[in-house]
Order: structure tokens, then sequence, then C-alpha cells
């Protein structure tokens, strides 16, 4: 290639990254707003905590994790770029339905149409992405692009406080599905799948199933899955968590939720991209040690800004677990993709993100969601702290599972 194909080419990657991003944060804008609407939510409808953790959770992630595999091969046979466009286009408009709900049921039905649509962008985005970017900086792509899910959570928090204090729940979620429209625009007019659609290159091997043989694979699967869990329930009960034990009214706890798990989150998704890039240049099949230490250190903070009685170590101890949380996002990416080929990663993709999305966002918010609601009773306001012991402990498990990966990982492509 010349120097000036290949100055078209990197541009055209980091404009595809960049749009990409935005994509992710508008993906996670929709679901950072609804955890800091609930209260608004239940306030209204008169609604308990486990159907609120059922609206939020397992309506929504049943659906996503049913669509999410044939979305994910159909995007390893078809154009990447047009399914995440015409997905945007679908999760903004019913989340925009979602204001005009009257009732539980109505709600749970525009939110599980909201997860046909994002089940159709996040695993296509990540292959397109490994697609542009050489090995040794995917890490980092696939870093950059997790940070938006982190700004739209911070966006979502943030403004969802301040849009639902002003304006109400309703007016909230019409706001924010206008940039879905936008971007969907954009992917679909100037974003290209730069693979051949149609290749195969498995030496006439099936790509759909064949990753299911790695190790790896099967490793960052239950790693990933558990640390979805940890990450979900903290991120739908926080801003309950703050109004109802600190007594934080919805600006405040917007401000607090979108700046520590926003921010902080943001923050982590980028070091630990960066970390892995670095280890990468000299050790590239030990990136994950990245997600294996990062993961097995939450459940300190976490612990303190569950227990802690004031205020402001209880958000120091929500700061630093924000941190580390999604530290492992880039790092675990890169090490499915380092055992997939271009032709089966968004199907790999979508079947890891589907268990996250099913297990975490499905199960785990409904889960403490009810145990909130049996120690209501004896507990009263703090029965939520207690409900989330069980997530605060889970990052345990999921630091065994990201060691055993690594390990795996080196014996799969043994470094030489």
């Amino acid at each position: 290639m010349t120097p000036s194909q290949l100055s078209a080419g990197r541009a055209r990657a980091h404009w595809t990254l960049a749009l990409l991003t935005l994509v992710f944060a508008v993906n996670q804008l929709d679901r950072g707003i609804v955890a800091i609407l609930l209260e608004s939510i239940k306030a209204e409808m008169h609604l308990s905590d486990t159907a609120l953790g059922l609206m939020t959770g397992l309506g929504f992630a049943a659906l996503y994790s049913i669509a999410s595999i044939p979305l994910g091969r159909l995007a390893d046979r078809g154009n990447r770029a047009r399914i995440v466009g015409a997905g945007v286009f679908l999760y903004s408009v019913f989340t925009a339905a979602m204001g005009f709900a009257q009732n539980i049921v109505q709600l749970c039905l525009a939110r599980s149409a909201v997860a046909v649509g994002e089940a159709s962008g996040n695993a296509p985005s990540a292959a397109l992405i490994s697609d542009l970017y050489p090995p040794e900086q995917r890490s980092r792509a696939l870093s950059l692009w997790s940070a938006g899910s982190y700004l739209g959570l911070f966006l979502g928090l943030t403004l969802g406080g301040w849009l639902s204090q002003h304006y109400g729940w309703r007016a909230a979620l019409w706001a924010i599905s206008i940039p879905g429209v936008i971007l969907s625009l954009l992917c679909l007019l100037t974003v290209a799948d730069p693979r051949q659609v149609g290749t195969r290159t498995m030496a006439g091997k099936n790509p759909t199933w064949e990753w299911l043989r790695s190790p790896t694979y099967r490793w960052v699967f239950v790693a990933m899955t558990l640390s979805g869990i940890v990450a979900y329930s903290v991120q739908v009960w926080t801003p309950s968590l703050l109004a109802r034990v600190h007594g934080m009214g919805p600006a405040r706890v917007g401000f607090y939720s979108g700046l520590f798990k926003g921010l902080c989150g943001l923050g982590g998704i980028l070091a630990g991209g960066y970390l892995a890039a670095m280890l990468a240049r000299r050790q590239p099949l030990r990136i994950g040690l990245v997600p294996t230490i990062a993961t097995g250190m939450v459940p300190f903070p976490l612990l303190l800004f569950l227990f802690a009685h004031g205020e402001a170590a209880s958000l120091v101890g929500l700061a630093i677990a924000s941190f580390l949380i999604p530290a492992y996002q880039g790092p675990t990416l890169t090490m499915i993709h380092a055992v997939v080929p271009s032709e089966g990663r968004a199907g790999a993709t979508a079947s890891v993100l589907a268990a996250v999305t099913l297990a975490g966002l499905g199960l785990g918010p409904l889960i403490v969601g009810g145990v909130s609601d049996w120690l209501a009773p004896t507990l009263g306001k703090d029965s939520l702290r207690y409900a989330l012991i069980v997530p605060a402990i889970l990052p345990l498990l999921a630091m065994l599972a990201f060691w055993r990966a690594t390990v795996a990982l080196r014996r799969e492509q043994p470094e030489g």
C-alpha cells in the first residue's frame, strides 16, 4: 500500500472507532438513565424492588440473550456496519416509547424491544474494530471502544438525575432517544465493513462453533459472566442505595453516581487497556494478568461502599470499586479475538455478551431486589446494603477464572 492509502486506512479506522465508541455510549446512556429513574418510576407506579429488578433486568436480558446469537451469526456473514446502524435506530425509538408507558407491563414490553436493538450492536462493533487494528493495538482500541459504555453511563446518571428532577422521568427518556437516531444515520452512511463478506479461513471448519473448543474462550466466558453480575448489580442499585441510605435527592444521586460509576469506570477501562497494551509488547500472552489482579481487588472497596457509616467514606469505596470493576473488558475481548478468526468473532463475542447480560443484568439486579424485599421488614432501609453482599464477593471467583484463562491462552498459543 502507498503512504496515502495507509494514511486513509488509519483515518478510516480511527473514524470508525470514534463512531462506534459513541454508539456504545448511547447504548449505556439508555441503561444508565433507567437506573437513575427507578425511584421516580417506583413512586408513580407503586412498584416493589422485585418488579423494578424484573423491568431493568430479566425482561430485557432474556430477549437480549436470545437475539444476540442469531444476530451475531448474521453479522459474521453480512455487513456488520449496517447491522449496527439499524440496531441503534431500533433501540432509540423504543427508548422513547418507554416514556409513554402507563404500567409495568408496557415498560417491560418496550424495554424488551430495546433489547433486540442493543443485541445487534456490541458484538459486531467489537469484531469490526478487531479487523481494523493489528493484534498489538487491539487491546487499546477495544478498551477505547469499551470506554464509551462508561461515558454513556456517566451521562445517563448525571443527565438522568437532572432531567428527572426538573422535567420528569418520561421527558428524560424522550430526550436521550435523539442522539441514537443521529448516530444510526452516521453509521449507515459513513462506516464500511473492511472484511470481505462470506470469506472463510478456518481450513474448512465451521467458524460458528469452532471457538467453543478453546479453553481460553471457555474460561473468559465464565469470568466475564461473573464480572457482569457484579457490574450490573452495582450499576442498577447504586442510585437507590445512595437515595435510601444517605438520603440524597435525584440530582445529587445522579451527580455522584455519574461521577464515580461513570468517570471512574471510564478511567479504569482505559487504564486496563493501557496496561494490557504495555504488557503485550513484551509478553503478549499474559494480558490476562490485568483483569486477574484488578478483579481480585474489587471486593475490598465495594464492601467499604456498602457498609461505611459516613457518606464520604462510602463514596471513596464506590470510586475505587468503579475504577477496578471494568478494567477487564479490553484485555478479555482481545484474548477472545486471539483464539477466534475474523469470520467467527461476532458470534463468539455475542455469545459471551449474551451470557453477561442474562446473568448480570437479567438475574443480578432481580436477585438483589428480591433479597432486599425479603430483608426489608427486618433491616428497613439497610436491606439493600446486605442484599448487595453477594455481588460484592463474586469477584474472587471471577479472579480465579481470569487466571485460568491466562494460563490457557499461553498453552494454546505458546510464545516463541
